[in-house]
């Protein structure tokens, strides 16, 4: 998901950071006047200089540019010529001019209307002019705090975003992007409301290596309780950055998330040649308590047409189609949102897997329950489904107790397809599978043999399946 996000959201935070620039710090009167707009002249040229020092893994400005402005009855009219905002790569993207209309507001906040001028110059990380980018339509307002520097409403729309290479490659097209935060209240840092992220058409291809992306739509709605602003101004920074946030940093984010995604026609290329297709997939995650000891949470997904292949891949192990209903309780709130938002942010193992120890021990001490309501994944040679509870506590010696009770179809196709692949770890876990399927309770039906299992965890560490100790089993597939 990290690779989405990124190739949509970055051309569209330097957009973003091209009109937002040119907001101004506090202001006494909801008025503007000639004084006000030396004031606010000044003030400008303070946050743009502030711009230029940010840390080399996020956008910032080359230089501050000549700042103009100009009281205009109860507005403001900004001017901000030659605009030169630099990416984490190296490469830079030239505005000839933003202008913007900042209208003081009787609360001591601003409101933002700016345009983006046609073409904007995009310039390699070598120096060289590597094309333009245009924008076919656009509408940018926001609402800021008093400071200048949190967001708390916005209306954002881009279409028939292109880049247009002078030569060589590279290639990107968003024929759509909406962005629109509407707060239903804002007290203090906390936010309250809803927010919206639309955009159909990507078309991605990097200017050198093998890397593309196409996405046919994505929509992702939420609602937020007590978010705090100034946190997760933080963490998406370092989010933006390519990093990881920690538990810390989550600490208290929000006191409720609600998070409901739908996508479609999602394909990839990697660097290094391992390729991702999904037709369509979606969900919901509702999470409660954040700003307690102990959160609640609820996540069903779905998802049908999901490929993967490459060199560390096992095809017959990914789950072409996924439904899949949780709910937990008593968790612990920092580590189960640095969780998702490593799974959501990177796909490698290394991130992953530590996120996951953490969560785990930290849902041992906080003595967790985790109850799987709906389970059931498919590939082309298995089938899988089932539900269970667990129970989590530091004084058990796996760490938790529980129940599932499972079925699974097509178990000798599964096996035939792990040994044609090949390699140790492939061997392995054949060998565990054909001890499972041994184990299991067989059935005939239209789908061919399907067996039943009951997988329990006991309190003295025991795991067992269908009231075989499974120990030795459990250690080859976890492998």
């Amino acid at each position: 998901m990290r690779q989405i996000f990124r190739h949509i959201t970055r051309p569209a935070a330097a957009l973003l950071l091209l009109a937002g620039l040119s907001l101004p710090a506090p202001a006494v009167l909801a008025q503007a006047t000639p004084a006000g707009a030396a004031n606010l002249e000044r003030l400008i040229q303070d946050r743009l200089g502030a711009a230029t020092s940010s840390e080399p893994d996020q956008f910032r400005l080359e230089r501050v540019p000549e700042v103009q402005v100009t009281a205009q009855g109860d507005v403001y009219a900004v001017s901000l010529p030659k605009l030169r905002v630099l990416t984490d790569g190296g490469w830079l993207l030239e505005a000839p001019v933003v202008e913007a209309e900042v209208k003081p507001l009787p609360d001591g906040g601003w409101e933002v209307e700016a345009s983006i001028p046609q073409p904007l110059s995009v310039f390699s990380e070598r120096g060289f002019r590597a094309g333009d980018l245009t924008i076919g339509q656009q509408k940018l307002r926001a609402r800021w705090s008093a400071d200048g520097y949190l967001l708390n409403a916005a209306d954002l729309s881009l279409a028939n975003v292109a880049f247009h290479p002078t030569s060589g490659g590279g290639l990107f097209n968003l024929a759509s992007l909406t962005l629109k935060l509407d707060p239903a209240r804002v007290t203090g840092d906390a936010w309250t409301g809803i927010f919206n992220l639309a955009l159909g058409g990507l078309n991605f291809q990097a200017p050198t290596g093998m890397e593309k992306i196409t996405l046919q739509k994505l929509r992702l709605r939420g609602d937020a309780a007590g978010l705090d602003l100034t946190k997760f101004a933080q963490v998406s920074r370092v989010w933006r950055g390519g990093g990881l946030p920690t538990a810390d940093q989550m600490e208290r984010l929000a006191t409720a998330l609600k998070l409901e995604l739908d996508l479609a026609g999602y394909q990839q290329v990697h660097n290094d040649g391992r390729r991702t297709k999904l037709d369509s997939g979606g969900g919901t995650l509702a999470l409660d308590g954040l700003s307690g000891d102990r959160a609640g949470m609820r996540l069903d997904w779905r998802h049908a047409g999901l490929d993967r292949r490459g060199a560390d891949i096992e095809p017959a192990l990914v789950p072409a189609s996924a439904d899949i209903a949780l709910n937990g309780s008593r968790l612990p709130p920092a580590p189960l949102l640095a969780l998702l938002a490593t799974y959501a942010s990177d796909s490698s193992d290394g991130p992953r897997k530590t996120a996951r120890d953490h969560m785990f021990t930290a849902m041992q001490a906080a003595g967790s329950s985790l109850n799987i309501d709906r389970l059931s994944l498919k590939s082309p040679q298995t089938a899988v489904t089932g539900n269970g509870a667990f129970k989590f506590s530091s004084q058990n010696p796996r760490g938790l107790t529980g129940q599932a009770d499972l079925s699974m179809t097509g178990i000798d196709r599964l096996i035939a397809a792990i040994q044609a692949s090949g390699g140790a770890k492939a061997a392995g876990t054949a060998i565990a599978l054909y001890a499972v399927q041994g184990l299991g309770q067989p059935e005939q039906g239209a789908d061919g043999i399907t067996h039943r299992y009951q997988l329990q965890i006991l309190p003295d560490g025991r795991i067992m399946l269908n009231g075989n100790d499974m120990q030795n089993v459990a250690g080859l597939l976890t492998r």
